[in-house]
């Protein structure tokens, strides 16, 4: 029986140790609760109490002492690890544990000092190691409640059975006494039988235990593959995305050029129609003289004056819209508003009256801003068209009129032209400024898209604003003058 007996405390030993050797291991790959230091010192201390039962044959009963202190004290670190897998331990109560301990330690000494004290001795490692079993089984079946797992289930069962086995073992000692053995090795069959059950089911909770926290590891192994595949794909559809992202831009860079080429022929279009229209009339006016042989050469040379001057300001625009669409600074120069706003006025005024609008013009004595004079005549022709062909279209207005006004606020200076026409469609006042937007039947959709442009380039703007009663008012705007010696941008 005694070999036995000792055959057993060496395989149980073992067990523990190649456990242990698994968690050094463990702790080395993974710094968690898994690798914690109660349940790598519970292991080791538990292995090699068993180790110094398997040495009493050869050493005697000295290895008693060692093999019941590190036992009970691998039961202390077994309960403080259960119990902090549902919160962290206090202090307090491992210093309430540290002196049960100490205490523990006094009172198994006093009965090893004694002779035929193998009961007393049972009873005092029972008596302490019960109470913190009944605690590692409470601490599982909490945890239980959080997380829901097949084996901590098990291990519930098993805790259970060992603090049944211990208590069993407990009353057929007493029950029982024997007062001839003097040692867990040389116990009889019955006590043998007690022992192996109980340490049998020690290992088993630790063989349970183990497994829980690799299967634990290997969750998040397998998480951390899981959320690893997720970034892979991610990766990879980003790459994807980046990659039409760098189609789409060069797609939109060539047609930014298409539109840009586009917009600028039609620009050639619109604003030329006008000095080349007028240059055609003082053509066909000469011409028309020149065939009924009428010789006025002051009238000739003014309507030559007129086409030359045409033919300049179609020069200059053509300039001026290279300028725009190539992306060029511009050249800007002090210039009297009040007279750009008359010159342009004397255009439109033959049209004017021939319609029957009557021009109103607000302006102080004095204006300047700097700024493209091509550019910024342009701007303001192309609004005034567009409230002449707006008026011309409508003739159930009685009186029509357009007002051009200046004002000043501060050193900022807003142009003002309104008129007392249909004005813009509710839907429409969202796109207005928008290229190729237009529902005139003549129209190109690019008068006020270029507006916008040419104002954006002197860091101005251009509004919409609907009249109260009827009509349209839209603001040109431009910043502040700038000092003279910065007039190029």
């Amino acid at each position: 029986m005694e070999l036995m007996n000792q055959l057993l405390f060496g395989i149980f030993g073992l067990i523990l140790f190649g456990i242990f050797l698994t968690v050094q291991v463990d702790n080395q790959l993974h710094n968690s609760l898994e690798s914690s230091l109660f349940w790598r010192y519970t292991v080791l201390l538990r292995s090699i109490a068993y180790f110094f039962w398997f040495l009493i044959p050869f050493f005697g009963s000295v290895c008693l002492l060692p093999a019941n202190y590190l036992y009970i004290a691998s039961v202390v670190l077994l309960a403080l690890f259960l119990s902090g897998w549902n919160a962290p331990i206090k202090r307090s109560v491992m210093y309430i544990l540290a002196i049960g301990y100490v205490i523990f330690c006094f009172v198994f000494l006093h009965f090893f000092l004694k002779e035929n004290s193998f009961v007393a001795r049972v009873n005092t490692v029972a008596g302490t190691q019960i109470p913190l079993m009944i605690w590692e089984f409470f601490s599982i079946a909490y945890y239980l409640r959080k997380k829901r797992d097949y084996v901590v289930g098990v291990l519930i069962f098993f805790l259970a059975l060992q603090v049944t086995a211990y208590s069993l073992r407990i009353i057929t000692v007493n029950r029982s006494p024997h007062l001839s053995i003097q040692n867990i090795v040389n116990a009889d069959l019955l006590s043998s039988m007690m022992s192996w059950t109980s340490n049998g089911i020690n290992v088993i909770v630790y063989i349970l235990i183990n497994a829980y926290l690799y299967r634990r590891l290997w969750k998040k192994e397998r998480e951390s593959i899981y959320k690893y595949d997720i970034a892979s794909k991610e990766r990879t559809r980003i790459q994807e995305l980046l990659v039409e992202r760098e189609k789409l831009v060069s797609y939109l860079l060539k047609s930014n050029k298409t539109a840009s080429t586009g917009a600028l022929a039609a620009s050639l279009a619109h604003e030329l129609s006008q000095p080349l229209g007028a240059s055609l009339l003082n053509a066909q006016h000469l011409k028309s003289l020149m065939d009924r042989n009428v010789v006025k050469l002051d009238l000739e040379k003014d309507i030559v004056n007129s086409i030359e001057a045409d033919t300049r300001r179609a020069g200059q625009i053509i300039r001026s819209l290279r300028a725009l669409f190539s992306g060029d600074a511009i050249t800007l120069e002090r210039i009297d508003l009040i007279g750009l706003v008359y010159s342009i006025a004397q255009l439109v005024e033959p049209e004017c009256r021939g319609s029957n609008i009557e021009l109103l013009i607000e302006m102080p004595e004095r204006c300047y801003i700097n700024a493209n004079s091509i550019e910024i005549h342009q701007a303001i022709l192309n609004v005034l068209n567009n409230a002449i062909q707006s008026l011309k279209s409508k003739n159930n207005i009685e009186k029509k009129h357009i007002l051009i006004a200046i004002n000043l606020q501060g050193e900022q200076v807003t142009i003002n032209i309104s008129d007392n026409g249909p004005g813009v469609p509710i839907e429409r006042e969202h796109s207005l400024f928008e290229l190729l937007d237009s529902q005139k039947e003549s129209g190109m959709g690019l008068g006020l898209w270029l507006c916008k442009h040419i104002m954006t380039r002197h860091g101005g703007d251009i509004f919409y604003k609907r009249g109260s009663n009827a009509g349209a008012t839209f603001s040109l705007v431009f910043p502040p003058p700038i000092p003279v010696d910065d007039l190029r941008i």
